[in-house]
């Protein structure tokens, strides 16, 4: 049951975040937590396998009225829909205080819907795997994934790894939306400048969480479930 990525007929870029070390000892969970792209063209037996996988839990970060999420109507999966920013236009015009860098805008600007996000994500943790997605599953995803390896302590360098995977796995919805694979933006140096402003500004995710406003018990809950130690 442990892999790295899911094999679904109509879904693109599921992975799960569990088996990334932490130290010495520790690891990241299995069928913790997974990132996805897009649901809209899910089918039935892709609802069968999440659910045997042992996903409960479906977050979506999509702008309101971006593309329909079909497992919403699934009674075995507990569905909720938190749009990470509200359009493009508007973040690419935040982020020109940032240097451009979106996901730093998104970091600064968008403070309550990442509190909304992780207190969701305590909140049900203990009901079994949560997956989150976006359109690609490389940005809006890319950053909560980001967020959640920095709180279980994986390294900066498995981090962005894990990011830059998507350069890849994306490539299938790249071609439905009739783009080339030129025009897939995924840039690491952008995570890497959103992470060491996390570590500068904030000393640390756990005080950046703290800071807008997420619960000390939430912060442990995610770690608790999250981190694995012999």
């Amino acid at each position: 049951m442990n892999q790295r990525r899911l094999v679904l007929e109509r879904v693109d870029n599921v992975r799960d975040l569990g088996g990334y070390p932490i130290g010495e000892k520790g690891i990241t969970k299995w069928q913790c937590f997974l990132r996805s792209a897009d649901l809209a063209d899910i089918t039935d037996g892709d609802k069968d396998l999440l659910y045997d996988y042992g996903v409960r839990t479906v977050i979506n970060l999509k702008a309101v009225g971006e593309t329909d999420n079909p497992i919403e109507t699934d009674k075995r999966f507990m569905y909720r829909h938190v749009p990470l920013f509200d359009n493009f236009e508007m973040l690419a015009d935040d982020a020109k205080d940032y240097g451009g860098n979106i996901s730093m805008a998104v970091l600064h600007v968008f403070t309550p819907r990442i509190k909304d996000i992780f207190h969701i994500i305590a909140e049900r943790i203990d009901s079994g795997g949560v997956l989150f997605h976006c359109l690609a599953g490389k940005d809006r995803t890319g950053l909560i994934a980001v967020l959640l390896l920095l709180l279980a302590g994986v390294s900066k360098l498995d981090i962005l790894a894990d990011y830059m995977t998507s350069l890849f796995y994306v490539r299938p919805v790249v071609q439905r939306l009739h783009k080339s694979k030129d025009d897939i933006h995924i840039n690491p140096d952008e995570i890497e400048e959103t992470i060491a402003e996390i570590e500068s500004r904030f000393h640390g995710i756990e005080r950046y969480f703290r800071d807008i406003g997420v619960s000390l018990d939430d912060i442990e809950k995610i770690k608790a479930r999250f981190i694995m130690n012999p």
